[in-house]
């Protein structure tokens, strides 16, 4: 089953309202923790549904196929580097 763009949309509204709540929870402010969206076997055409849904911070998880999806996208991180 293919998730919807509403489902995208819906699941990451529910985790970064997730994310705030701990935060401020553990006395930090809502937006203090950002949510990057990592892939590892995901087509480029499923990321950019998640880019659609809102979602900006991006990483792959395999260092081989980030040079392909490396010029669509502006900003650059290496996570746990």
């Amino acid at each position: 089953m293919t998730a919807t763009l509403a489902d995208v949309t819906a699941n990451l509204k529910l985790v970064k309202s997730r994310i705030a709540a701990a935060a401020l929870q553990s006395g930090r402010a809502g937006d203090a923790a950002r949510l990057v969206l990592v892939t590892k076997t995901i087509e480029p055409s499923r990321i950019l549904e998640a880019v659609r849904a809102g979602q900006v911070d991006l990483g792959e998880n395999r260092c081989r196929r980030a040079p392909a999806r490396r010029k669509r996208w502006r900003k650059k991180r290496f996570a746990g580097r």
